[in-house]
């Protein structure tokens, strides 16, 4: 069976990453105009650098949960792509193999001036840390006013095209592109949304099943369904 995860901040939420609203949201203490825009880089890159060097040091103490685990051993027996909106690796930490970052990958840094020239990034990127064409790095993640990666999209696009299943766990579908992502599940594909409180008014009223937990306590119910 083909399935696709589709994941948000909740389920990193229940290792300790703090997200960018609701609970524990990062935004409440940040200003994201200055800390994660394309505006402010041209005039903020030390306090950017900073901000994202601080996030990147605390989800490397943090640890894949439960329900990452499931997902990947689900690759034992099943055809398994991992589609997130998080920038960090605890899906693949977790072992999962294919994963698509929508939002980028805060373990990587990028050139400022050419997106494609990318390195892997496990450490801080300061002033003066330079890609081989000699323009300053950046984290290789999605700042307000950016655009999405175009061939990543479509190929994610294609991906849940042919699905059998779809789960969606920790997101609310409700900001661009999570909001487009259940309009291309085929009609005789099975959705699957974990969510505590589901907005269902983001959601066709049909054809999906709802599991009313967090991620790590849906994992039970999920299984049972699979």
């Amino acid at each position: 069976m083909k399935i696709v995860f589709f994941t948000g901040s909740g389920i990193s939420q229940e290792s300790g990453v703090p997200t960018f609203r609701d609970r524990m949201a990062l935004w409440d203490n940040f200003d994201p105009e200055r800390l994660a825009s394309k505006s402010a880089w041209r005039t903020n890159k030390e306090e950017m650098l900073m901000f994202h060097n601080q996030f990147r040091n605390l989800i490397q103490k943090t640890e894949p949960n439960k329900a990452h685990r499931f997902i990947s051993d689900l690759q034992n027996d099943h055809e398994v792509t991992v589609v997130t909106q998080n920038v960090d690796d605890l899906h693949e930490r977790s072992g999962s193999n294919i994963v698509y970052h929508l939002h980028g990958n805060i373990f990587e840094s990028r050139s400022s001036l050419n997106p494609n020239i990318v390195y892997p990034c496990n450490q801080d990127i300061s002033i003066g840390d330079k890609c081989e064409k000699g323009s300053q790095l950046r984290p290789n993640v999605v700042w307000f006013g950016e655009e999405l990666n175009v061939t990543m999209v479509k190929k994610v696009e294609k991906i849940l095209g042919l699905c059998d299943l779809f789960v969606v766990i920790g997101t609310s579908l409700s900001v661009y592109p999570a909001s487009d992502m259940v309009k291309l599940i085929d009609s005789d594909s099975r959705i699957v949304v974990v969510d505590p409180n589901p907005n269902r008014s983001n959601l066709p009223k049909h054809r999906i099943t709802f599991i009313e937990e967090t991620a790590v306590n849906s994992v039970e119910n999920l299984r049972e369904l699979i």
